[in-house]
């Protein structure tokens, strides 16, 4: 408890109760939407990728060019 709270503390706990929730469904919904996104890029990339293999007989540009993908630990949540 960050304290304790007196009687007349209760409505502004209880405000401060609804803000923090409003904001971490706010902030989980986010994070459904970046994984979405990711997931749409991901599918993305590997299209563009089939489409260079059958046109160039490669994946494009050299291996030293492409970057990993970044571990954002999103599947944690």
């Amino acid at each position: 408890m960050i304290y304790d709270a007196t009687n007349d503390e209760e409505p502004q706990l209880l405000e401060f109760m609804r803000i923090l929730s409003q904001r971490e469904r706010l902030l989980l919904q986010q994070i459904e939407d970046i994984k979405l996104v990711t997931k749409e890029i991901r599918n993305l990339k590997a299209q563009c990728e089939r489409l260079l293999e059958k046109r160039c007989g490669g994946p494009g540009s050299s291996s030293e060019d492409s970057e990993p993908e970044p571990d954002l630990g999103l599947d944690e949540v």
